[in-house]
């Protein structure tokens, strides 16, 4: 028997993001496609430095990793193990993960009127409900024995530094290599790499990993949020609207 429209549900929700705008460097999926990866939904070559420079940094740690498993085998019996390289390897993709936060808050504006703010985790974090950063895990095809490590999974607001293993681990090494340099673990260095790639996808969708080249063999997608519909990028279909296709910023 075919169901009748009686016997339809339906479900309406509201617009979280205006018929054609978006946020920027924040992707989103399609409104037609709410289950699928996350793409920008970006007018020309807005941020396309920005991109290009994410993906420049990744392809730099991935041969640094790459050179680390020629002496370490990526295993999981040695990820507890430390050394100069696994440091720098790192405080590079922290430094990297920081900067690129900083860049998302400054492209929302977050908090404009102070000319030169200094921000902490504390600001960081609330990147994490916008992103949706803990539902992202990276995989990794040439090493399909590691489990995916999703970076930011358990991250809190009430205790946003230590609740990451490999950013607190950075955090300590940072300030004081001679006392906590046995933190720089190879599994740090790992979860590190991850959460840059992961900030990129959540930035610039999908498109980030299929067109690196130079190191989407070592890390894919294997985990990504799924969005309402409400909070996916919608047509521009509004007649008249000259502010169509512009970004508005993310209500922090």
């Amino acid at each position: 028997m075919q169901p009748t429209a009686e016997d339809t549900a339906w479900t309406i929700e509201p617009m979280n993001i205006p018929p054609g705008r978006y946020f920027a460097r924040m992707a989103r999926p399609n409104h037609q496609h709410p289950g699928d990866f996350p793409t920008p939904f970006y007018r020309g070559l807005d941020f396309a430095h920005e991109q290009a420079s994410a993906s420049i940094q990744i392809a730099m740690l991935a041969d640094r990793l790459r050179t680390c498993f020629q002496v370490v085998g990526p295993s999981e019996p040695n990820f507890g193990v430390f050394g100069g390289e696994f440091r720098n390897i790192l405080l590079l993709a922290a430094t990297e993960v920081e900067a690129q936060w900083k860049g998302i808050l400054r492209a929302n504006h977050y908090q404009a009127h102070l000319p030169n703010p200094r921000w902490s985790t504390n600001d960081y974090f609330k990147l994490e409900a916008a992103l949706r950063l803990a539902d992202y895990a990276i995989e990794f095809p040439e090493y399909p024995w590691i489990k995916a490590i999703a970076p930011f999974n358990g991250w809190l607001g009430a205790n946003p530094t230590e609740s990451i293993e490999w950013y607190a681990a950075y955090n300590a090494v940072k300030h004081d290599r001679e006392q906590h340099g046995n933190r720089a673990t190879l599994i740090r260095a790992l979860e590190a790499v991850a959460a840059v790639v992961v900030v990129g996808v959540a930035q610039f969708g999908i498109e980030f990993v299929r067109r690196a080249a130079r190191w989407r063999d070592l890390f894919q997608i294997n985990q990504y949020p799924r969005w309402s519909i409400g909070d996916t990028h919608g047509p521009i279909f509004v007649e008249g609207d000259e502010f169509a296709g512009e970004a508005i910023d993310y209500p922090f």
